[in-house]
């Protein structure tokens, strides 16, 4: 039987129209709800974000100690200080008081870290054993792929590496298997009634991650109790972002504060951005060759600002739009634009820029290689600007110029 659902209306997390989410991973309190109605359980909570929600949720959940978890999007809380059991309520409003409303650093955030909006509360379980499983896929082999572990609650990355006969991998090109689950099983030391409820779980996680068009479900750990139940301690979950039409409801679940300004203002304006933490802005036409753009950057020195392609049809209003968010980051130094004019009007990539200069005071220099579609007409917009412009023919001398100016030549 399903349990009561941690995600409230009141905590539905309202955006303007046409956001739409960056990378759609969701909070712990979001994918346990979702998991839930797969009928897997997960221990009683619920999340707040207040200390008179926390009074209501201790007193709901009738708490004697409790468990409070910070909500974001990165892992490494527990290492971190963001996992507390509470032994009171007094103790709990403390550490509610501690965690909410600041911003929380792990080793797989920024240095700033991410700021804290919700805590879960939930009731403490008794642990006998803790294992690892996520279904996600591989990139490279194109396929969905079950990873499981019997050692769950430490980082599977490090096991991997340093044990790799502690983790077994499996292609999922069909449903599990009865070859699927005697090697879990075998691996877990599953015997008995603790086969079926194991081979329930494992099918309904698998139904879940294709039913919600997940891209990664994650549970670290899953637990065995004493009185031998199977239960979700931690889940993390990422949905594809281009399968929201089937799923309107999941907008919801979008959290903007765990994004950068830029990465919401970008979706606003329908962009591919993602924030880095360079001091290269850049701008450039395909996600092939954003990503080459990178890679050039950083082989000779330099360190990226942004990921942002704008596409091969933008519009001129479009792409000063792009142009005005990557000036948006405080950490540019210098601004490089890498255009293949294919689709794309090399023109329309020079005016904009000309035009959003006209408007920003202390605009950076600004580094452009541009080949294709009206490439000279685009040459000659610019050299008729007073913006700081410096246009190469060459990529390479064009990345090492942008490097040599964000470190200050």
């Amino acid at each position: 039987m399903m349990t009561a659902l941690y995600f409230r209306s009141d905590h539905t997390l309202k955006k303007k129209k046409n956001i739409r989410p960056i990378h759609m991973n969701i909070h712990e309190f979001q994918a346990k709800e979702l998991l839930r109605r797969y009928g897997i359980e997960t221990p009683p909570g619920k999340a707040i974000s207040s200390l008179d929600e926390f009074s209501s949720a201790w007193e709901d959940l009738k708490l004697q100690q409790g468990v409070l978890k910070i909500q974001i999007h990165a892992g490494g809380r527990g290492k971190a200080g963001g996992i507390q059991i509470v032994k009171s309520k007094e103790k709990g409003r403390e550490t509610v008081h501690n965690l909410l409303s600041r911003r929380f650093v792990t080793k797989q955030t920024s240095a700033e870290g991410l700021p804290v909006r919700f805590l879960l509360l939930t009731t403490v379980i008794e642990i006998k054993n803790e294992y690892y499983a996520s279904i996600t896929y591989d990139t490279l082999k194109r396929e969905k792929i079950l990873i499981v572990s019997a050692e769950g609650g430490v980082d599977i990355e490090e096991t991997a590496q340093n044990h790799p006969d502690r983790v077994l991998t499996f292609s999922l090109h069909t449903p599990l298997k009865p070859f699927h689950f005697l090697n879990i099983f075998r691996l877990f030391g599953w015997e008995g009634e603790l086969k079926k409820k194991g081979q329930s779980l494992f099918n309904a996680l698998d139904r879940a991650f294709d039913e919600l068009d997940a891209t990664l479900i994650e549970i670290n750990p899953l637990v065995l109790t004493p009185k031998g139940e199977l239960i979700v301690l931690d889940a993390r979950m990422s949905l594809d972002d281009s399968a929201l039409y089937r799923h309107p409801e999941f907008e919801s679940f979008f959290d903007p504060t765990q994004h950068s300004l830029q990465e919401v203002a970008a979706k606003e304006a329908d962009l591919a951005y993602v924030s880095l933490e360079g001091s290269i802005g850049c701008m450039v036409n395909g996600a092939g060759l954003a990503m080459a753009t990178l890679d050039l950057l950083s082989r000779f020195g330099g360190a990226p600002a942004n990921f942002l392609d704008v596409g091969g049809s933008a519009t001129e209003e479009k792409i000063g739009k792009g142009f005005e968010i990557i000036l948006q980051d405080f950490k540019v130094r210098a601004l490089f634009v890498n255009i293949f004019g294919g689709i794309m009007d090399c023109a329309k990539i020079a005016s904009a820029l000309v035009s959003v200069f006209s408007k920003i005071k202390d605009t950076p220099p600004t580094v452009v290689r541009m080949e294709g579609t009206n490439v000279e007409r685009a040459k000659e917009i610019l050299s008729l600007s007073s913006a700081q412009v410096l246009f190469y023919d060459d990529l390479e001398s064009a990345a090492q110029k942008a490097v040599a100016i964000s470190k200050g030549g």
